[in-house]
């Protein structure tokens, strides 16, 4: 009897000693698992060993955070990887994100420029356009990517006329714009007024504009070109009726 009271004790004392799962390696784990670039990998880390201790009291505020976060950043790059935009992708990714700042973490630059792409998408365009503000200068470059393409976005959408024309008057005072993206603001506008029926005011802007844009690459030249053309045919339809 004594012996095999002594070998339960034992085995009790193991049971309440055996280690904590060691989920913060876990996360660590998928971390590297999206720095070599194998997302799907990683995502099944966070989703089938993290997911379930997620809730566990031993787990800090840190995991939680790069747990949300690590979960983001793998559908993105699975996103880019095998080309899949499909929108319920950039819900997962806006909603994990959201998490993960909910957690307490403060989005790093490259994490708030993925958040606003996939906002784009999903056509959350007044949200996307604060964030574009809000990004510091280190991401100036993908400032001006963003704002391209949220106005992209707002320009499809027959009832954000207004919204499309104060986008393009806030991205034309962005000071990283380089002459291609001057030209590409210029070619915007110039359709805006020719779809208003400005036609002799987006002539005039054209050719003031034009011996400025040498630099600019011949795409975008040549289709500035074209948008004159329009305008002077636009003009002689109008006179000649």
């Amino acid at each position: 009897m004594l012996a095999g009271g002594l070998l339960l004790g034992g085995m009790a004392t193991m049971v309440l000693t055996s280690p904590r799962p060691n989920v913060e390696g876990m996360v660590g784990q998928a971390e590297r698992l999206i720095e070599a670039k194998r997302p799907n990998e990683a995502l099944g880390v966070l989703n089938n060993r993290v997911r379930p201790l997620l809730d566990e009291p031993y787990v800090t505020a840190g995991t939680r955070q790069r747990f949300h976060a690590g979960r983001a950043r793998a559908i993105v790059l699975g996103i880019e990887t095998m080309d899949v935009e499909a929108i319920s992708n950039h819900e997962r990714i806006v909603e994990e994100y959201e998490k993960a700042e909910q957690a307490g973490l403060d989005l790093p630059s490259d994490d708030r420029v993925r958040l606003i792409r996939s906002q784009i998408r999903l056509g959350r365009l007044d949200v996307a356009s604060i964030a574009i503000d809000e990004l510091p200068e280190e991401a100036a470059e993908a400032r001006v990517t963003l704002r391209r393409q949220l106005i992209e976005q707002a320009l499809a959408t027959p009832t954000m006329d207004e919204f499309s024309d104060k986008q393009l008057a806030k991205m034309s005072e962005d000071p990283a714009l380089s002459v291609d993206d001057r030209a590409w603001i210029v070619a915007r506008q110039s359709e805006r007024r020719l779809a208003a029926g400005f036609t002799e005011e987006a002539i005039a802007r054209l050719l003031r504009v034009m011996p400025r844009i040498a630099a600019a690459s011949d795409d975008i030249r040549g289709e500035l070109l074209l948008l004159l053309g329009v305008a002077y045919a636009q003009a002689d339809a109008v006179t000649e009726a």
